[in-house]
């Protein structure tokens, strides 16, 4: 198939849209005229709408409220022939169905995905050698993508050439108090569960055993 219009699903957190985004590059690739349409929540809309590779961007968290009427036709109106739900949200499940999307692909793991999907992919994460942006990768089959990719390959793919002027400007103006010899570490201390976590005290134990001398330590959250 020439998938002309694709909605990729990833309602969920800020590290899981990340690694999905190499699957819009991938889409491009091969088919570089597919409109690509990212439903996604509002606290991930800024990372989305940097990615070239995404045409638009859907606001979950402002479609969830209203009526089930109204977020049919939100999907329809992106006339797509195809729904990816890479996160399969059994709300979002039903509307892809109930909007009449003719191509609906998930993993063919729950319930929800065999009685509102037409397209079921079957594998497994668990115990996979595989990276989680490689196994996303794996419900493009339907549409003729069945390529593996590797994590050299995908770093090329997430379409972060998109600028945000005043957001550059912001970033850079904080850093430029910080030295340019130092190497710059990121800690990331939480994952909404998704994830087996240190507790913060660990983080603050490395932080700790990085000499001042040498690095500037950032935290996010």
């Amino acid at each position: 198939m020439n998938p002309k219009s694709i909605i990729i699903s990833r309602t969920d957190s800020i590290g899981d849209v990340v690694l999905t985004l190499p699957m819009c590059g991938v889409i491009k690739s091969v088919y570089p005229n597919c409109k690509i349409y990212f439903l996604g929540r509002a606290y991930t809309q800024s990372i989305i709408e940097r990615c070239a590779y995404v045409d638009e961007y859907i606001n979950w968290d402002v479609m969830k409220e209203k009526s089930p009427a109204s977020q049919i036709a939100i999907l329809q109106q992106t006339k797509a022939d195809t729904i990816i739900h890479v996160f399969p949200r059994k709300e979002v499940l039903w509307l892809g169905k109930r909007a009449g999307i003719p191509i609906r692909i998930a993993t063919g793991r729950r319930l929800n995905t065999i009685t509102k999907c037409n397209k079921l992919v079957f594998f497994t994460r668990k115990g996979s050698p595989l990276h989680e942006s490689q196994l996303n990768l794996k419900l493009l089959r339907p549409i003729g993508i069945d390529k593996e990719y590797s994590l050299e390959e995908l770093s090329n793919l997430y379409g972060f050439t998109r600028t945000d002027e005043k957001a550059r400007k912001t970033a850079t103006d904080f850093l430029k108090d910080f030295s340019k010899d130092k190497k710059r570490i990121v800690l990331h201390p939480l994952s909404k569960g998704s994830a087996a976590e240190w507790d913060l005290e660990n983080y603050q134990k490395l932080a700790d055993l990085l000499p001042a001398a040498d690095f500037d330590i950032f935290a996010t959250g």
